[in-house]
């Protein structure tokens, strides 16, 4: 661990104890992201365990370089494995040249607040008066801008990018059995798995060890497949001789 940071390993203590149970306090370690969670406290919030991977939003972060203008982000929504949505921020950890090290993640579990409130509200309602005017409604209700979800490894993160592209086409991705997703996936045009795998790479899962390999076997092709893929999308992004002449000028 970089002595940076282990001194944030000493204050992410210290916020457990100030904060209370109501709040998750994670530390990645960027060294390793494929076990980047070095340190979690009150990990019931989000149900994730120390040397799990980053989540597919830290990796976009990380890929983007969006710690380069800004310190940290503050109060997005994320959506933990049993579906609860938390208030989350995330601080990064640099070193003296600017590259990130790490992040110091917040994750914040309204759960008991929101059931206090609903509790108050129907004091003053008659019954079942709130289930046909509801005034607060469950998390899942009111998810519309979910930033993060938290991943169990690199494959969740690879297959819910594919999955988000089977469901654009109307597919019913709960539903489908190993055979039908293979037959789905294999229907698909050039153009919509050069998509796929731009979203992954927009996504940071590149940097992941053994990706290639992890994606080929999802997308049913070979290796040599994707890198032509990411060799097909570098050019696309790549500014053309006559741009960076005229950019010059």
């Amino acid at each position: 661990m970089h002595p940076k940071l282990e001194e944030y390993s000493k204050l992410i203590t210290f916020l457990t104890k100030v904060l209370g149970s109501s709040y998750e306090i994670v530390l990645n370690d960027l060294y390793d992201p494929e076990n980047s969670i070095i340190q979690i406290h009150h990990s019931h919030i989000s149900e994730r365990k120390p040397r799990e991977s980053l989540s597919s939003f830290a990796l976009k972060l990380w890929y983007t370089k969006a710690y380069l203008d800004k310190d940290y982000i503050c109060n997005y929504q994320s959506q933990a494995r049993n579906q609860r949505i938390l208030r989350s921020s995330t601080f990064f950890i640099k070193d003296d040249q600017g590259e990130l090290l790490g992040m110091l993640c917040i994750n914040y579990d309204n759960t008991r607040h929101h059931e206090l409130a609903k509790a108050i509200v129907a004091l003053g309602h008659p019954d079942g008066f709130l289930t046909h005017h509801p005034v607060l409604h469950d998390n899942e209700v009111i998810d519309v801008n979910i930033q993060e979800r938290f991943n169990e490894s690199s494959h969740e993160i690879i297959c819910e990018v594919i999955n988000d592209r089977l469901r654009v086409q109307g597919i019913n991705v709960l539903d489908l059995s190993y055979e039908m997703r293979r037959k789905w996936i294999l229907q698909l045009s050039f153009e919509e798995k050069l998509d796929i795998i731009k979203k992954m790479k927009d996504h940071g899962v590149f940097f992941l060890k053994g990706a290639v390999s992890e994606v080929s076997k999802e997308l049913h092709c070979s290796q040599p497949s994707i890198y032509r893929y990411l060799s097909k999308i570098n050019q696309l992004e790549a500014p053309s001789v006559n741009e960076e002449y005229t950019t010059s000028q």
